[in-house]
This record gives C-alpha cells, structure tokens and sequence, in this order.
C-alpha cells in the first residue's frame, strides 16, 4: 500500500499543530497558574498587573452579587409598571381626567 506526499504532509501538519497549541496552552495555563497562586509573577512586559488582577477578580465576585439584585429589581418594576398601565386604562376608560394638570393652551394665555 503506497501513501502518496499529500497524505503524509497532512497528517504530519495535523500533529504538529495539535502538539504546538498543547504546548501553547499549557504554558498559557502555567503562567495564569502562577499569577494566582504568588503574587509577585504579575509582571509581563515589564508592566506591573498585581493590583488589576486583585481589582478584576473583586469585581467579579462583586458581579456575582449585583447580577441577581438587578434582575429582581427588574423583574418588581416591571410588575409595577404593568399594574401601572393597567390602572391608568381603567382611569381613562372609566371617564375621569388624568391626575396630571393639562398645560395651558396658547388660546387662553393670551
């Protein structure tokens, strides 16, 4: 059984690849690994990231919290929006005048 160059060429690129973006990642992992765990291996590019790093990782756990908090308040305005509306229709419906004062018209002020 012959194997013609094509063949070989993309399983030998497959691999490759496979084995460069293991690598990649690991070491990607590696450092994200150490940032965590010491906290003087936040210097890349000759630039301090410590106190972004604590500051994000805060805010993250703050972002837990506020997320919920916001939908339920979301979630009660709503509801006192609808029941709002709903009121405001049978007012307007039923005949009495809104409770806010009509703005004076140009025919009367003059």
């Amino acid at each position: 059984m012959s194997v013609t160059p094509e063949q070989t060429g993309t399983t030998v690129v497959t691999s490759r690849s496979a084995f460069i973006l293991g690598f990649i990642s690991t070491i990607a992992l590696w450092t994200i690994a150490l940032l965590i765990m010491f906290p003087g291996y936040e210097i890349l590019f000759w630039h301090d990231f410590g106190e972004l790093l604590y500051s994000l990782g805060v805010l993250g756990w703050l972002m837990l919290v506020t997320l919920p908090a916001g939908a339920l308040a979301f979630v009660f305005w709503l509801i006192v929006f609808i029941l709002h509306r709903t009121t405001w229709r049978k007012r307007v419906a039923a005949g009495f005048p809104p409770p806010i004062p009509l703005p004076p018209s140009p025919a009367r002020a003059a």
